[in-house]
């Protein structure tokens, strides 16, 4: 089963309040929006999208769940693109 997970050389760094990531070995630094913090704090174990889904349906019960799922997969893809989350298919 697949699982969302936060790539091991990612460290996180808040400064006034803004949570940023930084991953030293290819020189990348991402800030996080609030969404965004929530869902890598969500990763701090491995998670699978079905179980932040349902985390964040019941976080935000005045949005459209579609629209929830919209968000979830567009930030999980930007911090994977990022190379800050990575797949594991074990």
């Amino acid at each position: 089963m697949s699982h969302w997970r936060r790539h091991p050389a990612v460290t996180t760094t808040t400064l006034d309040g803004e949570a940023f990531l930084v991953r030293a070995d290819t020189d990348t630094i991402l800030l996080l929006n609030p969404t965004a913090t929530a869902i890598w704090n969500a990763l701090e174990d491995e998670t699978r999208r079905a179980d932040l889904l349902t985390l964040f349906t019941v976080a935000f019960p005045g949005e459209p769940a579609d629209r929830v799922a919209a968000d979830l997969d567009q930030t999980l893809a930007a911090l994977a693109e990022a190379g800050m989350i990575e797949m594991d298919d074990t």
